[in-house]
């Protein structure tokens, strides 16, 4: 069982708006009670689900948005029919994906959401040919080499440090039709780094894509030439070594540990302490504590937190390096009570 991770901010809100107002500006037709609007996003985001405007393309997606009663759907004239009365659809005779993303794009361009203030605490370090945006907050201490790049929307805890070369809240890489053209989407969210967190050079984190934070928790290390997508979430001391990738959305929780070359495909959820090797491509959701290699990456044996392989007899080991115990029971790892470091 993998606990939650530590919560990030919450998202930058937008504007309120209704349903009958985007439908009058943008040329749809109101189906079902107007509602309140104050998020866009797809199903998938579990943030403000009853003021949230999505999109609907297929009868099992329409299923799902109306079994959730979230606020508003843009919705394919053909499957229009289907909408319950107690549900709100913006109808539209175009693709609703495509319409979805161009309201999403002209909203972006109109500003209509938060923005931090920008902030500079003491001791802060900037060198010279560094480009820090307005709406960037940088903790006590913190050091920005030559040449990184900080956008807005970008929040650094104390003693961060952005190495030479390296981007920090860039738009993610989303590519969609809008207004009839194939364009990256917008990002309209922000970077999130708790205290001491290190990005290294040429190194790149992207913001989140519909107002969330992708998040670093404390004490994570990113280093050179590694990538970090929209709207991930990385643990406390989670270790990126060189050229290692993190796809949009995933999790990568607590004292997890990826060797060059590795990378994380999208929407997984890497658990607590885990090891994967060098040059690994994660496709499933690992445990804690798995030590995981191979492409596609599997599950090869355990690790205690030190990440010092674990040699389990009877469901049972002892790190040899810190003493903790732990208990092995199907896929999960948990430490033994009474074995704990300090015990």
């Amino acid at each position: 069982m993998m606990t939650a991770p530590t919560p990030g901010p919450p998202p930058l809100g937008m504007e309120p708006t209704t349903a009958a107002a985007l439908a009058r500006r943008y040329g749809l037709r109101l189906r079902g009670e107007n509602c309140a609007i104050a998020m866009l996003g797809p199903l998938s985001r579990d943030h403000d689900r009853t003021r949230r405007l999505t999109w609907v393309t297929t009868a099992q997606y329409a299923e799902a948005f109306f079994a959730q009663r979230a606020g508003a759907a843009i919705i394919s004239a053909r499957l229009a029919a289907a909408v319950p009365e107690e549900c709100t659809a913006l109808v539209t005779e175009d693709d609703a994906e495509e319409v979805f993303y161009t309201i999403f794009a002209d909203l972006a361009r109109r500003g209509v959401w938060e923005t931090l203030p920008g902030a500079r605490g003491e001791n802060v370090q900037i060198a010279a040919s560094a480009v820090v945006h307005e709406g960037v907050v940088l903790g006590d201490g913190c050091r920005i080499m030559d040449n990184a790049v900080l956008l807005p929307n970008t929040h650094l805890g104390k003693h961060c440090v952005v190495k030479p070369n390296a981007t920090v809240g860039a738009d993610g890489f989303e590519a969609k039709r809008i207004g009839g053209r194939r364009q990256i989407v917008p990002h309209v969210g922000g970077v999130w780094a708790e205290a001491d967190v290190e990005i290294g050079a040429s190194a790149c984190v992207d913001r989140g894509l519909w107002g969330d934070f992708t998040t670093l928790g404390a004490e994570t290390k990113v280093d050179t030439l590694s990538y970090v997508a929209h709207s991930v979430t990385l643990g406390r001391e989670v270790t990126l070594v060189g050229c290692s990738m993190v796809s949009g959305s995933a999790v990568v929780r607590d004292g997890a540990w990826l060797g060059p070359n590795a990378s994380i495909n999208q929407h997984l959820v890497v658990g607590e302490h885990c090891y994967i090797g060098t040059g690994s491509v994660v496709t499933r959701n690992l445990p804690p504590h798995a030590l995981a290699y191979g492409s596609p990456a599997k599950v090869r044996g355990w690790v205690c937190s030190c990440h010092a392989k674990l040699e389990f007899s009877a469901g049972a080991a002892v790190c040899e390096r810190c003493q903790i115990g732990y208990t092995l029971e199907g896929e999960l790892v948990t430490r033994t009570p009474g074995m704990e470091r300090g015990s």
